[in-house]
């Protein structure tokens, strides 16, 4: 199942970026914009699963993906769908932390 999604990761990643290169012409930078790319389309899954309610998994799916990166590369986003997760789910000590923990850095 993993492999699966993957490879389906990857081949919107691939779509995204042929479409982007035909319109706007040739990418330049390839690894990190194929990263920035790949972060928005989790970053995009983890909003759709907070829409569906279904919020242990946006959270699970959010934290994988913050543990891939460095802590000066958490885009903003994904700091606020934490806090958003946190406050839906009743726990406003962690989102104040979040928030706290954002502006500090």
């Amino acid at each position: 199942k993993q492999w699966y999604q993957r490879r389906v990761r990857g081949d919107l990643v691939e779509r995204i970026k042929h479409s982007s290169s035909t319109a706007h012409g040739e990418l330049e930078g390839g690894e990190e914009d194929n990263s920035e790319i790949t972060s928005t389309i989790i970053l995009n899954s983890v909003a759709l699963h907070c829409m569906k309610r279904d919020l242990n998994k946006a959270k699970r799916i959010l934290v994988q993906h913050l543990s891939t990166l460095r802590d000066d590369e958490h885009p903003l986003q994904a700091t606020m769908l934490l806090v958003y997760i946190e406050l839906r789910q009743g726990n406003t000590e962690n989102a104040l932390s979040i928030l706290k923990q954002q502006q500090c850095s």
